[in-house]
């Protein structure tokens, strides 16, 4: 009985979108975000609760227009914004039979929002701005500020660069802009749209003598106005002033923006100036949106974390928070149902086969797998290792909390956002095999996933943050061969995994057999004893210490450190020796 197609309901070899980009508006990936986002119990709230909040806003201004949703890396707080986003702004998408859905509906149904619908399409009229942060450059954009007035110019048609988007929209405002682009082509034989790009200086010198002449009246003024422009700062009170003329443009009572902004807190990362930034717009948008502007953000800290990380000052964070009212933590356990449906969900036929199988093996698998003296439940039983089989049934939590750990910087955060290996990610690559893994879903019943295919699932995340430890298992001890089938690389990488927790999972000779615990036709004993001999040449080899029945996977300098003890420490027999000849002398 092979993993898939006999277990596993879903195809392991189709293409998922496991990252989500919320500018990414193609049509194609757009439908599959919505078709394949799964909404746990604990997200529903959280939509029913923003939406209650937004519909609020018809009845004037309103305090709440700042969230703060929070969740680590994997945790799918991308996927969230986005879905928030096509729920308040009724784009239509098209299908793959040639029609059309309107995301308001659909997802509404799919949220148990579907009472709301109505007063959010007829009585409200949104337009959502999606910012993925990370694709813009910090120097050219310092603030957020100035990076989301960027946006909302091109929003409006405008340039990306903003002084020459302020003189497209001076032109719009005297009513001469059309009139504008068409004397570009006239003149220069292109579209403004595309001479902007690396022309706009020398076009705008010649267009403002022509269109703006009365303050205008030559080259020379227009070339100091230009200069001027460049210079020109961009303050949180004229962006949300912006902000809310471009929501009554909509509709004078009705018009909504929404500003998204994604990974607000890597783009912050150590810098309080930004932090301080973006408390500055938010009050703005409190103070001046009128309940028209909203400003909806996500980062991997929740506020008080990100603000304790950057400053002492108590002050800062109790203007956030004051700013920022609706704060939705996103929790592990939703990615572990994502995961579950998305890739793990079982074939009807196959439930009862595998309770049967459950059944019949209960003593060995609890024996195996379960984690011992661990600080918090890893539950094994029958239900968990259905969901997650061939997984074990704590594997997709616990491996969450190894991320989490493993990025301890903001660099390192970076690093592995950018990396975009997210949790259904790397159960898909497992699955089916990539990157030199053999595919699970070949396998037969009864194969489970060890955390040593874990490690090479995210081999080339941890060449970027964890340099040291990638190169000691792939130069250094690889080269250790195996015992009994069992590569002693494998034993080092599942080690490595788990003392990044070690607080948590003890790295215990039982906790590192369950996690590389493979076949349920195995001897378990015999197999803790070759794990065992793998750690024992670890041991000989100088990579691994052992403290009061715990093991440490040590680094290059550490390893050098141990080696010089070892060189220069008296061996046993010798130093007993001495010690008798001494006491002998003492007596004498």
């Amino acid at each position: 009985m092979k993993i898939w197609p006999d277990i596993i309901e879903k195809d392991p070899y189709r293409e998922i979108i496991s990252v989500v980009k919320v500018n990414d508006h193609r049509p194609k990936i757009v439908l599959e975000e919505l078709e394949e986002y799964v909404p746990t119990d604990e997200v529903k709230k959280y939509f029913r609760k923003f939406v209650e909040e937004f519909i609020e806003s018809r009845r004037g201004s309103s305090e709440n227009v700042c969230v703060w949703i929070s969740g680590f890396f994997g945790s799918g707080k991308s996927h969230f914004l986005k879905i928030l986003g096509y729920l308040l702004e009724n784009r239509k998408i098209p299908t793959r039979d040639g029609l059309e859905i309107e995301s308001t509906k659909y997802l509404a149904e799919k949220l148990d929002l579907k009472n709301l619908v109505p007063l959010l399409t007829k009585e409200l009229t949104t337009k959502v701005i999606f910012i993925n942060l990370l694709d813009y450059d910090h120097a050219v954009d310092p603030t957020i500020t100035r990076l989301v007035y960027r946006k909302l110019m091109e929003e409006k048609g405008f340039s990306d660069r903003i002084w020459v988007s302020i003189w497209e929209e001076e032109l719009e405002k005297r009513g001469v802009y059309h009139d504008f682009k068409k004397w570009v082509e006239r003149e220069f034989n292109t579209k403004w749209e595309d001479a902007r790009k690396l022309h706009a200086e020398r076009i705008l010198r010649k267009a403002l003598v022509a269109f703006l002449n009365s303050f205008y009246p030559n080259e020379d003024d227009a070339d100091e106005a230009i200069k001027e422009s460049k210079k020109l700062e961009i303050k949180p009170s004229s962006l949300v002033k912006k902000l809310k003329e471009f929501a009554e443009e909509i509709n004078k009572n009705s018009g909504r923006i929404v500003v998204l902004l994604d990974e607000v807190g890597l783009y912050i990362g150590d810098d309080k100036n930004r932090l301080a930034d973006l408390n500055a717009l938010a009050e703005q948008v409190v103070r001046e949106g009128e309940g028209k502007v909203w400003l909806i953000v996500t980062a991997q800290e929740a506020l008080p974390d990100i603000v304790e990380r950057l400053t002492a000052e108590r002050d800062i964070l109790e203007y956030l928070k004051d700013r920022f009212r609706l704060h939705l933590p996103l929790t592990p356990s939703g990615v572990e149902k994502v995961v579950s449906e998305r890739m793990l969900k079982k074939r009807i036929d196959a439930i009862g086969k595998l309770r049967e199988f459950y059944g019949k093996n209960t003593g060995k698998i609890l024996e195996a797998i379960t984690l011992k003296q661990a600080k918090q439940i890893y539950e094994v039983n029958e239900e968990k290792f259905i969901e997650f089989y061939p997984f074990y049934p704590y594997s997709i939590g616990l491996l969450q909390e190894i991320s989490r750990a493993l990025v301890r910087t903001i660099e390192d955060a970076r690093r592995f956002s950018a990396r975009e290996r997210s949790m259904l990610k790397i159960v898909h690559a497992i699955l089916r095999g990539e990157g030199g893994i053999e595919a699970i879903a070949e396998k037969q019943l009864g194969i489970f996933v060890t955390f040593d295919i874990f490690y090479d699932a995210i081999s080339q995340d941890l060449r970027f943050i964890k340099s040291d430890y990638h190169n000691i298992i792939e130069d250094e001890i690889g080269k250790l061969g195996e015992i009994n089938d069992v590569r002693v690389s494998s034993v080092a990488k599942a080690l490595f995994l788990l003392q990044n927790i070690e607080e948590r999972v003890p790295t215990t000779l039982e906790n590192l057999s369950a996690i590389l615990f493979k076949d349920i036709e195995s001897d378990f004993n015999s197999h803790k004893e070759t794990v065992k001999a793998c750690l024992d040449k670890l041991k000989e080899h100088g990579w691994v210490i052992e403290e009061a029945g715990k093991y440490k996977l040590l680094t290059y300098e550490e390893h050098d450190i141990e080696r010089r003890i070892r060189e220069n420490m008296p061996r046993i027999g010798k130093k007993h020796r001495e010690v008798k000849d001494l006491v002998k002398d003492e007596l004498v």
